[in-house]
């Protein structure tokens, strides 16, 4: 938990389901190497942000909800915050949230998403790859005896 950062801000079920999902994920793929373990702890890293991110996305779907449809109109976003006149208005406040949404939320979903992935498939990867111990190993002669009759 300390890896998220913030840890201090988790609450204990967001914690627990976090645990719980690494603890699956070493269960499922039977890690037990270095390699497979930071692996995994990079995919529930990934996936921690990814529900920060939705969570972030959520909010500001909020915000852009509430300044569409929350009041009677629109508020215009002014170039002074004091003294403005009608020629000072710089566009609608609510074009701030939407482009934060498409241009910063969104991107940081999908990559957290492709992480999250990534991360998982290397798993994958690694239990399908030949043991290095195996073919470093050198040859072994077997020799068979015919076992008389008897």
């Amino acid at each position: 938990m300390d890896q998220l950062g913030a840890d201090r801000l988790l609450d204990a079920p967001t914690a627990g389901m976090l645990l719980a999902i690494r603890r699956s994920l070493i269960e499922e793929t039977s890690a037990t190497s270095a390699a497979e373990m930071v692996l995994i702890d990079m995919a529930v890293i990934a996936y921690a942000n990814a529900m920060r991110f939705q969570s972030m996305i959520g909010n500001t779907a909020l915000i852009i909800e509430a300044e569409m449809f929350g009041q009677p109109s629109l508020r215009a976003k002014w170039k002074k915050k004091h003294g403005a006149r009608p020629e000072d208005i710089s566009g609608l406040a609510v074009e701030e949230h939407v482009a934060r949404l498409r241009d910063q939320l969104l991107p940081l979903v999908e990559k957290s998403h492709r992480i999250a992935r990534e991360s998982i498939e290397a798993i994958s990867r690694l239990r399908q790859a030949p043991s290095l111990s195996v073919e470093r190993s050198e040859m072994i002669g077997i020799v068979l005896i015919p076992m008389g009759k008897g």
